[in-house]
């Protein structure tokens, strides 16, 4: 038998096949989970290209490159898929995953699978599909249409090989390699440089309450920047949150709900509170956003990540992404102590399972408890350390006192760690906590005061750590361990730096 015969018997046995099952409907109802409605496709037999709406945008789905026959039995597949609950975005990427291996493959391959008996399926797959997968997901699409057909009763499969189907082996792709690799971590610096700029901006705001300090563009982008940094959400579930998912209460509260997604029940939402501090961005921008759309944001997933993309790139130098911004939030829970529970409430997890890679990227647990103590929501913002300079304890007698750095925190005394050229009644800073990394602090170049400041945050940082760890894992958390190893590096610099007086 000649090849293109090969081909037409095949392609006739499919419009064969398609002729003995239920005809399409001439209306293929789907559920639009971004605008939340119910949204048709119309004449679905009679067209190659079904209009669709998916994550806010007009895309449609393409049958048109398939032969006729093949076609129709792809319609019924994908229209399986919507009739029975699966995402309309799923269905198109699966469509998509396998128009992507059928042309990069020789079409004779999945003729001859269909055709392999289910009982000699897996040495089949194994030896004739495996090497010419890219990866899991065209496996994956492979796998769902041939169950699709078992299910059809097509040809000599029945429904009775779906299980034999699902079994077979996908190529093998670490899910987690970018985890344990720690490459998608954002440095705790870079950390530093959002959440200042956070704070900053809502003391701006705070201090002006009515004035247009920033462009409603700016606030929007703050705002989704926030929810990244604290909870780490993905865009799919930034973009889905409505306005009437932003509550707002008379304390000032704000408490923000969106979809878990990736979960088997669609309604699935969790309700997160929004730092106290950066609440204003958010009122700020509910009142002066205009007010037709749905959505809070009004953004389609795409919108929101690169968003993300550019205003980490603006503000850190470095392009980050909404998933980064997640495997952190989830890895500085892990670091601070929180438990698999908390960590899978966190995530929306619906397993343990899930969240235990970040377990086993984290270091042993003393490690992380002597991490923890260099770790604070409440205090200000830090900057690089970069001393030059040290001052001798004759030189700090003789400087004026409101240049004498020094102060109570938590009714911890500390002072005379050194001086402030500018003074500290200039400085907007909390000093103790800022001076150690600001460019205007000259240390004094005695080890032991530096040592028993160490150990006095330590203690206050510890009671924060004891007291409640999902609060020790918030993004500021990480401010005081700066603080503490700068602290650390100012000791390790007194060993070579001469003193000045």
């Amino acid at each position: 038998m000649s090849k293109p015969e090969q081909h037409l018997n095949m392609f006739e046995l499919f419009a064969l096949a398609t002729t003995q099952w239920p005809p399409l409907p001439s209306l293929i109802r789907y559920f639009d989970d971004y605008d939340e409605r119910y949204r048709s496709i119309k004449c679905p037999q009679s067209t190659n290209c079904w209009d669709v709406r998916i994550n806010g945008r007009d895309e449609y789905i393409d049958f048109s490159w398939a032969e006729e026959g093949m076609n129709t039995v792809l319609k019924h597949w994908v229209a399986d898929g919507l009739l029975t609950g699966r995402r309309c975005n799923a269905m198109n990427s699966y469509l998509g995953e396998f128009r992507s291996w059928w042309f990069g493959t020789d079409s004779d391959l999945f003729i001859q699978l269909l055709k392999t008996r289910p009982d000699q399926l897996p040495s089949f797959w194994v030896s004739g599909i495996m090497p010419t997968l890219l990866g899991k997901s065209d496996a994956t699409a492979i796998k769902s249409l041939l169950r699709f057909l078992c299910r059809r009763n097509f040809a000599e499969w029945h429904p009775a090989y779906t299980q034999t189907v699902s079994a077979l082996p996908t190529p093998h792709r670490d899910l987690y390699g970018r985890i344990r690799s720690g490459e998608c971590f954002i440095p705790a610096e870079h950390q530093l440089v959002f959440a200042n700029k956070l704070n900053a901006v809502s003391k701006r705001m705070n201090s002006k309450p009515n004035s247009n300090l920033l462009s409603i563009n700016d606030l929007k982008s703050y705002c989704i920047l926030s929810l990244c940094f604290q909870y780490g959400l993905r865009p799919g579930q930034i973009a889905r949150i409505s306005k009437s998912d932003i509550r707002i209460f008379e304390t000032g509260a704000i408490h923000v709900a969106f979809p878990l997604m990736k979960q088997r029940k669609d309604s699935s939402r969790a309700i997160r509170r929004i730092k106290r501090e950066w609440c204003i961005l958010f009122r700020a921008y509910k009142e002066h956003a205009p007010s037709p759309p749905i959505k809070f944001f009004d953004f389609t997933p795409s919108e929101v990540s690169q968003t993300v993309r550019t205003i980490t790139k603006a503000l850190a130098g470095k392009t980050y992404t909404a998933g980064d911004f997640r495997h952190t939030a989830s890895q500085r829970l892990v670091d601070s102590g929180a438990s698999a529970v908390s960590v899978a409430e966190f995530l929306g997890h619906s397993t343990l399972t899930a969240g235990s890679v970040y377990y086993d990227t984290s270091t042993n647990q003393a490690e992380l408890v002597n991490k923890a103590l260099s770790i604070s929501p409440i205090y200000s913002t830090i900057h690089q350390v970069a001393h030059t300079r040290t001052l001798s304890r004759y030189a700090l007698e003789r400087t004026s006192e409101e240049k004498i750095v020094g102060g109570m925190p938590h009714g911890i005394p500390i002072t005379g760690i050194g001086k402030c050229m500018v003074g500290q009644p200039n400085c907007q800073l909390n000093p103790i906590f800022s001076c150690y990394n600001c460019r205007h602090f000259v240390a004094l170049n005695e080890p032991q005061i530096h040592t028993a400041a160490l150990k006095d945050l330590r203690k206050v940082a510890r009671s924060f750590f004891d007291a409640e760890r999902l609060t020790n894992a918030t993004p500021a958390f990480l401010q005081l361990q700066e603080t503490l190893n700068a602290i650390e590096r100012t000791l390790t610099d007194l060993k070579c730096l001469k003193p000045r007086g």
